[in-house]
């Protein structure tokens, strides 16, 4: 069997993926390129004894070097050879299309041309001769309807036919150009170290005469004369621009459009005029001056608002499966302590704690994924790049940036992990690197916690508008990095030139708007996970490391084992129950409870079954949860059985207070036994202790005793969990890093114990306000105190300055770790060590701006806010107006 290496190109918009779907089915992969967040799909089929593997390149309009989508599928063709290209051309716009058929055709690849969306062609009234077609390019021309299933067999044949045939296409007459097109090829001919490399020398050729950087890289690289051939193709340039007044590329690029006017006249014939096409009137509304923006802001909204906010209603019924997954790895791990943990539980759960923290995304991913492949089907992508192009473009972005930014949150609400995703269909380089800067800056969900906290504590009388200030001056400051950014670290990133294409408007297919949302979520879940485990980890040991020393230890154990007893004495020791939570049963005992709780909110108020099911795993600890109440399911049934056992009861204690000691013992367990074999399931229920009956339930005073006393011993834990957890976390390395760096933090009014919580909300922002929980653990004669209370109670120095201070500085605070491994996947390391580092320089300068000036200035803290907020708008306005020098 042999193998056919076939490369699927065609510009974007052309139906591509659908006629690879169409080829391969479900026999696909799907990966990255090496070294780039390109999607490199592969699938196969076989054809005769043959088998052949297709590989979907990515969408481009030309193989120049603009952007990674043009240099990724340009290498692809160069470097891995393959037998065949199937180039899809979206038929309604054929002569659009011709530009990257004639640049395919320069490589020397055997060429298939499929006229993909022939239906169209039909319906706006004109014919394609495609044996005409394929004579003026000199490759098979095959039609097909992609979305349909037509024309699948005959493109397969024609695969197969030209592969093994290996026919060149009919290459471009560049007219002026060609005479010095032809020595430069005959140089690189010549030229050993090009032969050896293997690159067609008449593709090289033209690319060096177009000036491609590229080109010019692959000659120094390989060419033994290097130096010669560089210079020979610079004086040929120069003496064109001397000559024709204009650039060789222009020149070359003119020659194209004219060809492909040319062929198009031959091929294609109108059969009458046709009415306007259904895409120009709709743009007419779509891309309107004013309507434009109003559609453009609706649209946003409705993607915001089902991606964002009803994927996260969604998580409502997946985390209670995480949750459950959770729970069975809990299960097989060692028991939990009193106080301490083992680590073989709490390490193991740590990290799976930020690993579902990840896979809760995933309902928010499959609506993302799904929106964007409709939109991008529809051509309603374009639309929104063109209508926001003109002002993202003053500050170093792209009309397409809109949408990461809203994703990321540009108000309130969005999550930077899918926002950072969205930027793969930014063209533009340094566009694409300085939105997935920025949008880490954008308002996600996790800041809010620590601003409704804040905003509450200290401005409860201005809530709407400290809100409004908070959240809007993130995509104020944004846009000022951003053109920033361009300035200096991304001006030598290469920018493609703002060639919009406005596709017509299609139908998105059900089937592969659902193929490409399981297809990319998939990919972020299998890449992002190993990388999360591992970076959880680390967390985990600098919160946990050091650990205390053995004093303490053995001080929190004393204290542990005092509660315990206390407990004990409570209830007392002649009380049933303390037998059955002697030893190892308090802490079974807790474990019940919490998987009862658990088991209580699963049924959401359909408690019968539940109550059954816990009864016959321990009657005595059903007993106590129940607070001494057991509801009888065959009440008749059983009161014949509890009267009958209480008189016979009466009967036995008469008896046995006459016993002497020696008997006494030996009678006892012969009546238990008795009554057990009677009725195993209902002596269960009563031989703890005394029990009345009322109606259908029976009421245990001395469970109901022991479950008031644990409920205080309860809260006695947890306080004293947290306080060593305090402890722990204060003694960290985490927690001495908090401590280092307050000398510093304190012009920005952070103290050591904001510092433990902003360090540790590196990982997670919603821990900022969990870790402030921790810290400022109320006193056990306070412990109803809500957290505002507890840090009024113990930073009886801060004012609304410092809350401002720290509020501002979490919206500048740098991503959390799944979002740094999602720019690191989209970006590279350095990019993502980049953005951990940058947004906490600009945080902490804003937040000295506003807590260290605000002091100096005698300001409160919304007017120094209010302040600063007119000055950001200020520098973004005039960040707007200076412009970008061209690199020479």
């Amino acid at each position: 069997m042999k193998k056919i290496l076939v490369a699927c190109a065609g510009q974007p918009n052309s139906g591509k993926s659908t006629i690879f779907n169409l080829l391969t089915g479900a026999r696909q992969h799907v990966a990255n390129y090496p070294g780039v967040t390109i999607e490199k799909k592969t699938g196969e089929y076989r054809f005769g004894q043959d088998r052949i593997e297709i590989v979907d390149l990515p969408g481009t309009y030309s193989l120049t070097s603009y952007s990674l989508e043009e240099r990724v599928a340009r290498d692809f063709l160069l470097h891995e050879a393959p037998d065949l290209i199937v180039d899809v051309v979206d038929a309604s716009n054929l002569e659009r299309s011709l530009y990257l058929v004639f640049q395919l055709a320069e490589m020397g690849i055997p060429l298939v041309i499929d006229l993909n969306m022939m239906d169209v062609v039909e319906r706006r009234g004109f014919k394609i001769n495609v044996r005409r077609l394929s004579e003026r390019i000199g490759a098979t021309v095959v039609s097909t309807v992609g979305n349909r299933g037509k024309g699948k067999k005959p493109l397969k044949e024609a695969i197969y036919t030209s592969a093994k045939e290996k026919k060149s296409s009919i290459l471009l007459n560049y007219g002026e150009l060609e005479p010095g097109i032809a020595q430069i090829e005959s140089q690189l001919q010549k030229d050993s170290g090009i032969k050896e490399s293997r690159y067609p020398t008449r593709w090289l050729a033209v690319k060096l005469v177009e000036g491609d950087s590229e080109a010019k890289k692959v000659v120094s690289e390989h060419a033994k004369h290097a130096d010669t051939i560089l210079m020979r193709i610079e004086d040929e340039r120069k003496q064109f621009v001397s000559y024709h007044k204009k650039e060789p590329e222009k020149a070359i690029a003119q020659i194209r459009y004219q060809k492909a006017e040319e062929i198009v006249a031959d091929c294609i014939t109108y059969e009458g005029v046709s009415e306007r096409r259904l895409t120009d009137r709709i743009d007419q509304i779509v891309c309107n001056r004013f309507l434009g923006p109003i559609i453009l802001a609706a649209t946003i909204y409705l993607l915001y608002e089902l991606a964002i906010v009803k994927g996260y209603e969604l998580t409502n019924y997946t985390w209670p499966l995480l949750a459950y997954f959770r729970d069975l790895i809990a299960s097989a791990l060692p028991y939990e302590g009193f106080v301490f943990d083992p680590f073989l539980r709490s390490m193991p759960l740590g990290v799976f704690d930020g690993i579902i923290a990840v896979l809760n995304y995933i309902p928010i991913f499959l609506i993302l994924f799904a929106l964007i492949a409709i939109l991008e089907d529809t051509g309603y992508i374009a639309r929104m790049a063109f209508i926001l192009d003109r002002i993202f473009r003053n500050f170093g972005l792209h009309g397409q940036s809109i949408l990461p930014l809203v994703l990321g949150g540009l108000y309130v609400g969005g999550c930077a992990i899918p926002g950072c995703m969205a930027c793969r269909g930014i063209k533009d380089e340094r566009a694409r690197l300085a939105t997935i800067l920025v949008v880490p800056l954008m308002n996600c969900l996790a800041k809010i916690p620590l601003y409704v906290l804040l905003i509450g504590i200290f401005f409860a009388g201005q809530k709407g508008l400290y809100m409004f200030l908070i959240a809007t001056i993130t995509i104020i400051i944004a846009l000022s990095v951003a053109k920033l950014l361009s300035l200096t670290i991304l001006r030598k990133k290469e920018t493609a030139p703002f060639v919009l294409e406005m596709p017509t408007y299609h139908l998105p297919t059900i089937g592969n708007v659902l193929r490409r949302s399981v297809e990319r979520t998939w990919l972020f879940v299998r890449k992002v996970m190993t990388i999360v485990i591992a970076v959880m980890v680390l967390v985990y040991l600098l919160v946990s490391f050091p650990s205390l020393n053995p004093e303490r230890k053995a001080d929190y154990t004393n204290q542990a084992n005092q509660l315990i007893a206390s407990f004990f004495d409570e209830i007392g020791r002649d009380n049933p129950y303390a037998r059955v939570l002697a030893g190892h049963g308090l802490m079974e005992f807790v474990r019940y409870l919490g998987d009862y709780k658990k088991a209580k909110i699963a049924a959401k108020g359909k408690m019968e079954k539940v109550n059954q099911s816990f009864l016959e795993k321990n009657p005595e600890f059903a007993k106590i949860v129940n607070k001494g109440k057991i509801k009888i399911t065959n009440p008749e049934r059983f009161k014949a059985w509890f009267f009958a056992y209480k008189k016979d009861k009466e009967r036995f204690l008469a008896t046995y207070a006459r016993l002497s000691k020696e008997n006494r013992k030996r009678l006892k367990v012969a009546f238990y036994q008795k009554w057990d074999r009677i009725n195993h399931k209902y002596f269960s229920l009563v031989r703890t202790g005394d029990v009345i009956l009322e109606k259908d339930e029976l009421i245990d005073s001395e469970a109901k005793m022991v479950y008031k006393a644990y409920g205080k011993l309860e809260k006695e834990r947890k306080a004293l969990r947290g306080e060593r957890k305090e402890e722990v976390i204060a003694s960290s390395y985490l927690g001495r890093a908090g401590k280092f760096i307050e000398p510093v933090t304190k012009f920005a009014g952070f103290n050591w114990r904001v510092n433990i919580a902003l360090l540790s909300s590196f990982a997670a922002k919603e821990s900022s306000v969990a870790t402030l929980g921790s810290i400022y653990e109320p006193a056990p004669e306070a412990r109803r105190e809500r957290l505002e209370e507890r840090i009024k109670e113990k930073e009886k120095g801060w004012t609304p300055l410092h809350a401002a201070s720290l509020m501002f500085f979490m919206a500048m605070y740098p991503p959390c770790i799944p979002t740094l491994i999602m720019i690191k996947l989209e970006a590279g390391m350095s990019w993502m060590l980049f953005a951990a580092i940058y947004p906490v320089i600009l945080g902490f300068i804003i937040a000295v701006i506003l807590f260290s000036g605000g002091t100096l200035l005698g300001l409160s803290g919304l007017q120094a806010s209010i302040y600063f907020y007119i000055l950001a708008i200020a520098v973004m306005v005039v960040m707007g107006f200076i412009k970008r020098k061209p690199m020479g």
